[in-house]
């Protein structure tokens, strides 16, 4: 028995369906293809030449504009991570803290924000092959760090092999703060406590803390 051959004509329809369906300005796509014209009989009305008006495509309900609007109305009503500014390989980070290993620094990074930040005891038990560090300064230089004092720096950012959201927090002091300056890099840091300038305790906290600016990338 012959099969009846697909023509390209029922592709079409099959195509503007699927995208009546996802909302995605079929109604406009299909105009477009009367306005256009096939030639030879193509696509009439929106639909195959011939086609009766039972068998007609509905329009996409309210269309494009509406769909933005709802997702827009969605947006609004789902709650939004605050961004906070950090340092890494000598620029600005964006990131957002939405959980930590340890109730206290939870408390912390939930006041400094004004957002929640979730404890989940069990990030503690992360494997350190899945980390990587950020480094938290406990004096030194004034700034907008969840301690007081300069903007937390990471090693690892988006894009090279060792990033990792999850984060153990390693604390930063300096041993003359009154002698201290800003660092924007690990390679600054480190010459730092090379020269004795500071030292760096590493700790068992880990902080969820997925980049949303680095200076090499965004999402």
């Amino acid at each position: 028995m012959k099969m009846k051959p697909v023509t390209f004509q029922r592709q079409l329809l099959v195509l503007t369906a699927a995208l009546l369906m996802l909302g995605l300005g079929g109604t406009a796509w299909a105009q477009g293809m009367k306005d256009g014209g096939m030639k030879d009989g193509g696509m009439k009305d929106g639909g195959m030449k011939g086609m009766s008006p039972s068998m007609k495509m509905p329009a996409a309900q309210g269309g494009p504009m509406k769909m933005m609007t709802m997702m827009k109305e969605m947006a609004a009503k789902v709650p939004r991570f605050p961004p906070v500014r950090g340092f890494g390989d000598g620029g600005e980070v964006f990131f957002i803290h939405s959980e930590t290993s340890d109730p206290k620094i939870s408390e912390l990074l939930s006041m400094m924000m004004a957002s929640p930040v979730i404890t989940v005891p069990e990030l503690g038990k992360t494997p350190e092959d899945l980390l990587a560090n950020v480094y938290v300064f406990k004096n030194g230089v004034k700034g907008m760090g969840p301690l007081g004092f300069q903007p937390d720096i990471f090693d690892h950012l988006p894009g090279t092999p060792g990033y990792r959201p999850l984060r153990r927090i390693l604390f930063v002091t300096w041993k003359n703060p009154a002698s201290a300056y800003e660092l924007r890099s690990v390679e600054k840091l480190m010459q730092a406590r090379s020269k004795g300038d500071l030292g760096i305790e590493r700790t068992k906290v880990v902080v969820n803390m997925p980049m949303l600016m680095w200076p090499l990338g965004r999402r």
